[in-house]
């Protein structure tokens, strides 16, 4: 029984300004577990296009390199070099 929520929360602005940053706060969370369901569910269908294509009877590597080369956003396939920072 102690460790529950404030009974009084006089540290906080009351009114449409306490609202605001809680609502930013949230809004800029559900942003990021967007974009990470978003990512997730892209990898799951690239792992489903290379065991199908491997079932089929072509070779993983084959395909693992058309997909890395199909999608230039996929920072895991990104590779950097110093040459590009000069």
């Amino acid at each position: 029984m102690g460790l529950g929520r404030y009974k009084s929360r006089p540290h906080l602005p009351k009114g449409p300004e306490g609202q605001v940053r809680p609502t930013a706060q949230k809004e800029a969370t559900d942003a990021r577990k967007k974009k990470r369901n978003k990512e997730v569910h892209r990898k799951e269908e690239k792992k489903k296009e290379v065991a199908h294509r491997v079932r089929v009877g072509e070779r993983r590597r084959d395909i693992e390199l058309e997909l890395m080369s199909d999608d230039p956003t996929d920072l895991d396939d990104v590779v950097f070099s110093d040459e590009e920072e000069t």
